[in-house]
């Protein structure tokens, strides 16, 4: 999962597409789910690195302003480790009602130093290890509105978010 700028706590669903699937979250012991099978994590403070031995959906869901505090419901489907961009575009929304936008971004611990941000590289030491997975790093780095490139000759995977009360987006 990703942090996310602006709110306390979210929710993810782990979804096995095959029988007796591992899964092991971070450090914790493997448990097996089954095809069509879920395993749900509410009020979730940290990102958790998820690791299946079969093919899993994993999609994480902004809570709301009532459960923590800021943002609206929002669903965001999560990508497998292996799919990531090497550039991206996107587009922060100018809105009254959405008042802090962010990108997390995912990245191989080896390549913390290589991922640019309009033009500018972006600070090692916003990037935190997973926790029982110390291969992959995060960062969630706050933006203003308008249009951001992300670049990394290593690759990344990012996650757009924008909140206000009782409003967001979440895209990836």
């Amino acid at each position: 999962t990703v942090p996310i700028q602006g709110v306390t706590a979210s929710t993810y669903r782990v979804l096995a597409h095959q029988n007796n699937t591992s899964v092991t979250l971070g450090a914790g012991a493997p448990f097996v789910l089954n095809a069509g099978q879920v395993f749900e994590a509410n009020t979730v403070s940290t990102p958790v690195c998820i690791n299946a031995d079969k093919p899993v959906s994993v999609v994480q869901v902004m809570e709301g302003c009532s459960c923590v505090g800021n943002g609206d419901p929002s669903l965001l489907v999560l990508a497998p480790a292996g799919r990531t961009s090497k550039r991206a575009s996107f587009h922060s929304a100018s809105t009254t009602q959405i008042n802090q936008h962010s990108v997390s971004v995912v990245v191989e611990s080896g390549a913390v130093g290589q991922l640019y941000l309009d033009g500018a590289l972006v600070n090692s030491n916003l990037f935190q290890p997973y926790a029982g997975c110390a291969t992959r790093s995060y960062a969630k780095i706050p933006l203003t509105s308008g249009v951001h490139r992300l670049q990394s000759v290593s690759g990344f995977q990012a996650y757009a978010f924008g909140i206000g009360f009782g409003e967001s987006y979440a895209a990836s």
